[in-house]
Protein backbone atom coordinates (compact mmCIF):
# COMPACT_ATOMS: atom_id res chain seq x y z
CA UNK A 1 0.00 0.00 0.00
CA UNK A 2 1.35 3.57 -0.61
CA UNK A 3 -0.39 6.83 -0.08
CA UNK A 4 0.12 10.38 0.35
CA UNK A 5 -1.21 13.14 2.76
CA UNK A 6 -2.79 12.68 6.24
CA UNK A 7 -2.54 8.87 5.82
CA UNK A 8 -2.86 6.51 9.50
CA UNK A 9 0.74 5.16 10.04
CA UNK A 10 -0.78 1.37 9.28
CA UNK A 11 -1.28 2.70 5.61
CA UNK A 12 2.02 4.28 5.40
CA UNK A 13 3.97 0.77 3.99
CA UNK A 14 5.79 1.72 0.80
CA UNK A 15 4.77 0.12 -2.30
CA UNK A 16 5.10 0.50 -5.95
CA UNK A 17 2.01 2.05 -6.85
CA UNK A 18 2.53 3.12 -10.44
CA UNK A 19 1.22 0.05 -11.66
CA UNK A 20 -2.26 1.12 -10.18
CA UNK A 21 -2.42 4.23 -11.90
CA UNK A 22 -3.71 3.01 -15.51
CA UNK A 23 -4.38 4.72 -18.64
CA UNK A 24 -8.12 3.98 -17.84
CA UNK A 25 -7.71 5.20 -14.21
CA UNK A 26 -5.99 8.60 -16.07
CA UNK A 27 -8.80 8.68 -18.52
CA UNK A 28 -12.03 8.65 -15.85
CA UNK A 29 -9.86 11.21 -13.55
CA UNK A 30 -10.00 13.69 -16.50
CA UNK A 31 -13.68 12.84 -17.23
CA UNK A 32 -14.76 13.34 -14.14
CA UNK A 33 -12.33 16.21 -13.42
CA UNK A 34 -14.32 17.94 -16.52
CA UNK A 35 -17.49 17.10 -15.24
CA UNK A 36 -16.73 18.87 -12.22
CA UNK A 37 -15.72 22.14 -13.81
CA UNK A 38 -19.19 22.01 -15.63
CA UNK A 39 -21.40 20.90 -12.50
CA UNK A 40 -19.65 22.11 -9.02
CA UNK A 41 -20.12 25.94 -8.46
CA UNK A 42 -17.13 28.39 -8.45
CA UNK A 43 -17.26 28.68 -4.94
CA UNK A 44 -16.68 24.93 -4.51
CA UNK A 45 -14.34 24.88 -6.80
CA UNK A 46 -11.94 27.69 -4.96
CA UNK A 47 -12.40 26.07 -1.76
CA UNK A 48 -10.32 23.08 -2.70
CA UNK A 49 -6.94 23.15 -1.07
CA UNK A 50 -4.31 21.13 -2.27
CA UNK A 51 -2.41 21.15 1.06
CA UNK A 52 -5.41 19.61 2.89
CA UNK A 53 -6.28 17.13 0.36
CA UNK A 54 -6.95 13.61 1.97
CA UNK A 55 -9.17 11.10 0.40
CA UNK A 56 -9.37 9.51 4.27
CA UNK A 57 -11.15 11.93 5.78
CA UNK A 58 -15.04 13.03 4.73
CA UNK A 59 -14.25 17.06 4.89
CA UNK A 60 -10.69 16.99 3.49
CA UNK A 61 -11.49 14.65 -0.16
CA UNK A 62 -12.27 16.81 -2.79
CA UNK A 63 -15.85 16.52 -2.90
CA UNK A 64 -15.36 17.25 1.37
CA UNK A 65 -13.62 20.23 0.69
CA UNK A 66 -15.74 21.48 -1.92
CA UNK A 67 -19.62 20.80 0.22
CA UNK A 68 -18.32 20.35 4.02
CA UNK A 69 -18.69 16.45 3.41
CA UNK A 70 -18.28 13.91 0.96
CA UNK A 71 -21.48 12.28 3.34
CA UNK A 72 -23.60 15.41 2.02
CA UNK A 73 -27.05 15.22 -0.54
CA UNK A 74 -24.48 17.82 -2.24
CA UNK A 75 -21.43 15.94 -2.69
CA UNK A 76 -23.71 12.88 -3.27
CA UNK A 77 -25.02 15.10 -6.11
CA UNK A 78 -21.63 15.88 -7.67
CA UNK A 79 -20.71 12.31 -7.24
CA UNK A 80 -23.34 11.37 -9.18
CA UNK A 81 -23.42 13.79 -11.81
CA UNK A 82 -19.91 13.57 -12.23
CA UNK A 83 -18.33 10.15 -11.80
CA UNK A 84 -18.69 6.53 -11.74
CA UNK A 85 -18.07 4.84 -8.51
CA UNK A 86 -14.49 2.88 -9.47
CA UNK A 87 -13.43 1.20 -6.92
CA UNK A 88 -14.72 0.09 -2.50
CA UNK A 89 -11.58 0.45 -1.45
CA UNK A 90 -8.55 3.00 -1.20
CA UNK A 91 -5.76 0.73 -0.13
CA UNK A 92 -5.95 -1.50 -2.99
CA UNK A 93 -8.39 -1.51 -5.87
CA UNK A 94 -11.62 -3.23 -5.67
CA UNK A 95 -13.79 -3.53 -8.45
CA UNK A 96 -16.85 -1.26 -7.67
CA UNK A 97 -20.09 -3.00 -7.63
CA UNK A 98 -22.46 -0.01 -8.32
CA UNK A 99 -22.31 3.10 -10.43
CA UNK A 100 -24.23 5.44 -8.72
CA UNK A 101 -23.58 7.06 -4.79
CA UNK A 102 -25.78 7.27 -1.64
CA UNK A 103 -25.71 9.65 0.69
CA UNK A 104 -24.38 9.09 4.51
CA UNK A 105 -21.88 7.67 6.40
CA UNK A 106 -21.90 4.50 5.04
CA UNK A 107 -20.34 5.64 1.64
CA UNK A 108 -18.14 2.52 0.53
CA UNK A 109 -18.00 3.33 -2.82
CA UNK A 110 -14.46 5.77 -4.08
CA UNK A 111 -14.64 8.10 -7.43
CA UNK A 112 -11.61 7.74 -9.89
CA UNK A 113 -10.78 11.15 -8.51
CA UNK A 114 -10.63 10.15 -4.75
CA UNK A 115 -9.06 6.95 -5.51
CA UNK A 116 -6.34 8.50 -7.37
CA UNK A 117 -5.20 11.03 -5.10
CA UNK A 118 -4.32 8.96 -2.79
CA UNK A 119 -2.02 6.73 -4.64
CA UNK A 120 2.04 8.02 -4.15
CA UNK A 121 2.91 8.55 -7.63
CA UNK A 122 -0.24 10.51 -8.62
CA UNK A 123 -0.24 14.25 -9.51
CA UNK A 124 -3.00 15.85 -7.53
CA UNK A 125 -1.83 19.17 -7.35
CA UNK A 126 -1.96 19.45 -11.34
CA UNK A 127 -5.78 17.95 -10.28
CA UNK A 128 -6.22 20.47 -8.44
CA UNK A 129 -5.09 23.61 -10.47
CA UNK A 130 -7.26 22.41 -13.36
CA UNK A 131 -10.24 22.15 -11.24
CA UNK A 132 -9.51 25.75 -9.87
CA UNK A 133 -8.91 27.08 -13.63
CA UNK A 134 -4.88 27.86 -13.23
CA UNK A 135 -4.55 25.46 -16.13
CA UNK A 136 -5.73 24.58 -19.16
CA UNK A 137 -5.13 21.09 -19.53
CA UNK A 138 -4.43 17.96 -16.79
CA UNK A 139 -1.20 16.06 -17.12
CA UNK A 140 -1.85 13.22 -14.60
Amino acid sequence: MAFRFGAPDVYLLKRNTTEMITDKLKALVKEEAEKLKIHATPEELERLDFKKLSPWFDNLCPYGQMTGSCYSPRAEELLNKCAHAYSIGLSEFAQANRKTFTEGSNRTHYSPIEFYIGLVHANPEALIDFLKGKSQTLNL
